[in-house]
């Protein structure tokens, strides 16, 4: 909110706990919640408010079936990244699991070293690979794999774990 609707960083994080600013006041605390407002309504889904394009008081059913519905969306967005983790937590005690049986063993490898350089036979989890020559950003990597006998170009198995 603070970067779209150009507000003061200050407020919005009073007004997240629930009090308004001691130090703003009067028209410069109007200016400042009326660019939230500004922002708001235009982000509001007329389809689940639709009384206000019309100006008139919602119905009881209006009321209803919106806070359903605003209801639903803030208990999936708040339960989607928890069902995630955990469907990653799964998938990743089970890969390990597998290359444990086969005789694979789970291990560190230091940043600083070259990803071809990691230690045959090894495995290791939640790795961020840094990619690019101009502009470097890191990929984080789930699970890299250096196999027991290296391939051709050194590099590991890169594996990344997606929900279902």
């Amino acid at each position: 909110m603070i970067g779209l609707a150009n507000a003061s960083k200050s407020l919005v994080g009073r007004l997240e706990k629930g009090k308004l600013p001691t130090v703003l006041q009067g028209d410069g605390l109007v200016t400042e919640l009326s660019k939230l407002c500004r922002i708001l309504a235009r982000l509001l889904d007329r389809d689940i408010f639709p009384w206000l394009d019309t100006g008139q008081e919602p119905t009881d059913h209006e009321r209803d079936r919106a806070s359903t519905v605003v209801a639903d969306r803030l208990c999936s967005a708040v339960a989607n990244p928890i069902v995630r983790n955990a469907q990653e937590q799964r998938q990743l005690a089970l890969v390990g699991a597998w290359l444990d049986r086969r005789g694979y063993r789970k291990h560190s490898h230091p940043a600083a070293k070259l990803l071809a350089e990691m230690e045959p036979g090894t495995y290791w989890f939640r790795m961020n690979l840094p990619v690019g020559k101009i502009v470097r950003v890191n990929i984080p990597i789930d699970v890299v794999v250096q196999p027991r006998k290296r391939r051709q170009n050194r590099l590991p198995i890169l594996i990344e774990a997606k929900e279902l």
